[in-house]
């Protein structure tokens, strides 16, 4: 297994986990990360987002669910320097809002595209989406 499809893994380990320490996010992400997510059904613009960009959002989503899961992983090694993941997201909400209520479990299919740079995760493209609710 490829060192670059190791650092994937481990960014969506700790992703998965919600783990919001930006130390653990160092040894994954370059200082100079950025992250776009295309529009979807949550978001209606591109969102781009840096290194604390990332972990704040990380924190956000822990804050909305009372868990989550990353299944179904996928990946197509382009290269040593690009991975692209499909994965099938499940995220049971702990808030209630006018889309939303505590209990019910939200599933979105992702497309992510990873590309690295001196063994860190550089540039994140997000593909997300999401069944209806």
């Amino acid at each position: 297994m490829s060192a670059s499809l190791e650092t994937v893994k481990q960014f969506l380990q700790l992703a998965e986990a919600c783990i919001t320490d930006r130390a653990a996010y160092v040894a994954v992400l370059h200082p100079e990360v950025e992250r776009l997510e295309f529009p979807n059904l949550h978001n209606k613009q591109v969102q781009r987002r840096n290194f604390e960009d990332i972990v704040d959002g990380i924190r956000e989503g822990r804050e909305l669910l009372a868990r989550q899961e990353l299944a179904g992983w996928n990946f197509i090694i382009s290269n040593d320097n690009t991975i692209v993941a499909e994965i099938r997201w499940r995220g049971e909400m702990s808030i209630r809002n006018e889309r939303v209520v505590p209990g019910q479990v939200i599933t979105g299919h992702y497309c992510r595209v990873f590309e690295l740079k001196e063994g860190l995760i550089f540039r994140i493209r997000d593909y997300f989406c999401y069944e209806m609710f």
